[in-house]
């Protein structure tokens, strides 16, 4: 095995600050966990962590002969897999709209850069369609689109949120190239 602090960890735990957390509990319950060799690591965050250790073959004949003491190790056991379990839920909840609100940005970007392509371009001023501001507009609010995610979005296509307010933007004579292509 590589030093065990050059490996990732497997698996990180979390306590509660009320029932802390078991490690390890596995090769209570499955004895052929105990036959095998797996490096373990314990680093506590918090300096008032209060490690309790003992020997798993030990505890696991004390558990054998002594039914409350069995009952509540298995309980301290179900507990954890419950936390760990509702954990785990919560942070594919947390991943899933994070990529959901990913999602809804680049279709955000995608309607304004559709509004650009879509403006007027007369006289050296870039004119948005109502329509398309007001879909751009309607969309941000149903999907919880930020200002500040608006601004960036809109500053990525050089464009101020005073002009994209406006509906317009004034171009120099020689941005007007470059702006009819991008309109």
């Amino acid at each position: 095995f590589p030093p065990p602090l050059a490996q990732k960890p497997m698996y990180t735990y979390r306590g509660d600050g009320h029932n802390g957390c078991v490690i390890g509990g596995t090769a209570l319950v499955d004895a052929n966990v105990r036959n095998k060799k797996y490096p373990n690591r314990l680093v506590c965050e918090a300096d008032d962590t209060i490690v309790v250790k003992w020997d798993t073959n030990e505890l696991s004949l004390v558990m054998e002969k002594d039914k409350e003491v069995e009952s509540a190790v298995l309980h301290s056991l179900y507990t954890e897999l419950i936390q760990g379990l509702r954990r785990d839920r919560q942070n594919r909840k947390d991943e899933d709209s994070a990529d959901r609100m990913y999602d809804k940005l680049m279709e955000f970007e995608r309607l304004i850069d559709g509004a650009i392509k879509n403006a007027a371009i007369e006289n050296g001023v870039v004119t948005l369609n109502s329509k398309d501001k007001r879909e751009v507009r309607e969309y941000a609010r149903k999907n919880g689109v930020t200002l500040a995610q608006r601004e960036s979005l809109v500053w990525k296509h050089k464009w101020t949120m005073d002009e994209w307010d406006d509906g317009a933007k004034v171009i120099a004579d020689q941005e007007a190239g470059s702006a009819a292509v991008v309109a």
